[in-house]
């Protein structure tokens, strides 16, 4: 997001798996491969809602590739806690 970061969520169990930090610039936007084979692309850019005159113009736009691990995104067992 708008902080750097890319967070992978269990939705079913809404937890959290695992967070990608520091990416160097906000990210615009993320996909995963439709095929299953864990690939995660993902822009890096300029967040325009900060307005024009926030624009870092050394940063550039930049389209990243990143092998995520079957570990990174399989969903933990559920805890229980008792109240």
């Amino acid at each position: 997001g708008a902080d750097g970061s890319i967070v992978c969520w269990d939705k079913v169990n809404r937890q959290k798996l695992r967070a990608f930090d520091n990416m160097g610039n906000s990210v615009t936007d993320v996909k995963f491969n439709p095929t299953g084979n864990n690939l995660l692309a993902y822009a890096v850019s300029y967040d325009w809602s900060k307005g024009p005159d926030q624009q870092e113009l050394n940063k550039g736009h930049q389209v990243y590739v990143h092998m995520v691990k079957d570990e990174d995104i399989r969903p933990r067992p559920k805890t229980t806690t008792r109240r």
